[in-house]
């Protein structure tokens, strides 16, 4: 699936503690996925993040976006960066030294999640 064009409205909010690691399942095991699903969470200092989808029964894409004009929709040059190996290879992003701001997480499902997407925040 692409990520281009897809609206960023309504997503789920992922609260993000500052100031040491967070490392926990965003998505519940099982969950019957929707075509793409928004996370966004918030960073208010430079942090790296480490996005993780693994355990698959069905293709998943994973994309980190930031939507920099503000409009609700993800534009050529918000994707900065995904992750879409085939099948039920798992999919893995791995980013330093983002500012601080608003960002998402896009993943689009092919299939049944058995585990994952598992997020680790550190600054």
């Amino acid at each position: 699936m692409e990520f281009v064009n897809r609206s960023l409205a309504n997503p789920i909010n992922v609260a993000t503690p500052q100031g040491f690691s967070q490392t926990g399942a965003i998505v519940s095991t099982t969950q019957v996925p929707e075509p793409l699903t928004i996370y966004k969470f918030q960073l208010n200092g430079r942090s790296s993040l480490n996005a993780k989808l693994d355990g698959l029964s069905g293709d998943v894409n994973i994309a980190l976006i930031q939507d920099k004009d503000l409009n609700t929709k993800i534009d050529v040059g918000e994707v900065l960066q995904v992750s879409q190996n085939s099948g039920v290879i798992g999919d893995f992003i791995s980013r330093s030294k983002l500012d601080p701001g608003t960002y998402y997480l896009g993943i689009s499902l092919g299939g049944e999640i058995l585990r994952g997407p598992i997020v680790t925040i550190l600054d």
